[in-house]
């Protein structure tokens, strides 16, 4: 079951969509740490991120 973490857990940011099994999905949405993802919301976080360079890093050094 995928959820969407509304607070970072277990190593995965907060606005993360995860995939548990029911059990731990139960879990995490009775305690207010997830709700139910939809699958377009699933779709869109699965989608890799572009990485920004850091503008003080400097070629050789």
């Amino acid at each position: 079951m995928r959820v969407k973490l509304l607070r970072s857990l277990g190593g995965h940011p907060a606005n993360t969509v995860v995939d548990r099994d029911q059990a731990a999905a139960e879990w995490l949405l009775a305690t207010g740490n997830a709700v139910a993802a939809d699958d377009a919301e699933a779709e869109t976080s699965a989608a890799p991120r572009a990485r920004r360079s850091s503008r003080s890093a400097t070629p050789g050094g």
